[in-house]
């Protein structure tokens, strides 16, 4: 009997050894040769955050978002130093960068929370070093814009596109190569690596009233519904909360070889997390995702 059992669990053992799963296995990886030639990688920051207080409309704020851009610049650094993408500079060259329609029309924007709201088209901001440099910062704007859309386009986080809302891709590729001519002659590097930012931002205020709000709308619907009773004949009331605007951020980043004037790769995130505080903007695991797939490919 013993001898038996001994045999029943030598084999049971035997099959969970064949089931398991094997060990890990260690995957070596590089930096994308676009963004390891010998000429280097031209690092644009560009981060465009709304804002939207409690009786007024919406607008952008410039002070925000570049404090925003700086922890966003310092963060994307680490991780260039830890892939060793080091021979390269570093740009922010402006603050909403990327156009958000084609028109260019004007948008609102103050320069700090609960300033004075003026209009203007963007960009919002140029940095004074580059203001005189008309044509450095137009290129710089066609590229951030070309790779800020080609990659919401490959995934909107909020509603994909329809197939026929695609833009001219013809033309549209044709402005970013001369748009990265001119970025070559000027930058002197090789490729061009943006990661831009959009985010929206509620005040407290509204927040709470948007609560609020989410609540009596939740209690309406519950009374609508009525009382849920369980087997044992207890009865619970049930409370629904839709949902509504919350403070969220939208990440996007391409490579672009500025050399062959074309989009190597692009990459978009979302996350939550007001975007008005820079370690929200910065937070390591969202720069990780963002980057890793877009800079990184196996050794040979």
């Amino acid at each position: 009997m013993a001898r038996r059992t001994m045999l029943t669990l030598t084999i049971a053992l035997a099959v969970a050894g064949c089931a398991a799963p094997p060990p890990p296995t260690v995957q070596r990886v590089v930096a994308h040769p676009a963004a390891a030639t010998a000429g280097g990688t031209l690092l644009v920051v560009d981060v465009c955050l709304n804002y939207s207080p409690l009786t007024e409309g919406d607008y952008f704020v410039i002070a925000n978002a570049r404090r925003g851009a700086s922890a966003l610049e310092a963060g994307t650094r680490q991780f260039l130093d830890a892939a060793d993408v080091r021979t390269r500079s570093t740009l922010i060259p402006f603050v909403c960068g990327a156009l958000h329609d084609p028109a260019n029309a004007p948008k609102r924007v103050a320069d700090e929370i609960d300033g004075a709201v003026s209009e203007r088209a963007q960009p919002l901001w140029v940095a004074p070093e580059l203001a005189a440099d008309a044509d450095y910062v137009n290129a710089l704007q066609v590229l951030a814009t070309h790779v800020f859309r080609r990659g919401v386009a490959a995934y909107d986080i909020d509603k994909p596109p329809a197939p026929d809302a695609r833009p001219d891709t013809a033309a549209d590729d044709e402005r970013a190569r001369l748009a990265a001519a001119t970025v070559l002659r000027k930058s002197g590097r090789a490729s061009l690596l943006y990661v831009g930012v959009t985010g929206h931002s509620l005040s407290s205020g509204k927040a709470a009233a948007t609560g609020v709000a989410r609540v009596v709308a939740g209690v309406a619907m519950s009374l609508a519904v009525g009382p849920v009773f369980t087997a044992g004949g207890v009865q619970y009331g049930v409370v629904f909360v839709p949902g509504g605007p919350v403070d969220k951020r939208q990440m996007a980043a391409g490579l672009f070889d500025l050399e062959h004037g074309r989009l190597v790769r692009s990459r978009v995130v979302g996350g939550g997390g007001d975007p008005m505080k820079p370690e929200v903007l910065a937070e390591r695991d969202g720069l990780n995702l963002l980057l890793r797939d877009l800079l990184l490919t196996s050794a040979p």
